[in-house]
């Protein structure tokens, strides 16, 4: 699922990476932090910490109660917009691994 775009002073137009305030922070700062990739109900992909991974687990593993209930992630703070190259770079750079790689991997979990 296309997340749509975001204009990076490094990158240019590039995709949307969303992240919880703590992992875009680190990202920002470039600094370490434990990164867990998710798949919400909506199909988007988001970066959570360890405190945030906690606080949506409960929506994740919640079924749809509502057909129309749109199951985007909603986590206080909110996820925040960041130029997804940004992301998959500080990924790697923090031995995290491949961001992409990631990402199939939480599709594949989201799916079964």
């Amino acid at each position: 699922m296309s997340m749509g775009m975001i204009r990076c002073p490094v990158h240019g137009l590039t995709n949307i990476m969303t992240c919880c305030v703590h992992v875009g922070d680190a990202v920002d700062e470039n600094r370490y932090e434990h990164a867990q990739v998710v798949i919400d109900r909506s199909g988007s992909h988001h970066a959570l910490c360890d405190r945030c991974l906690a606080q949506a687990l409960p929506q994740l593993q919640a079924p749809l109660e509502d057909p129309l209930e749109d199951g985007y992630l909603a986590l206080d703070p909110s996820v925040v917009p960041y130029c997804d190259q940004d992301v998959k770079e500080w990924y790697a750079a923090t031995g995290q691994g491949d961001l992409s790689q990631a990402i199939s991997r939480a599709r594949v979990e989201r799916n079964r």
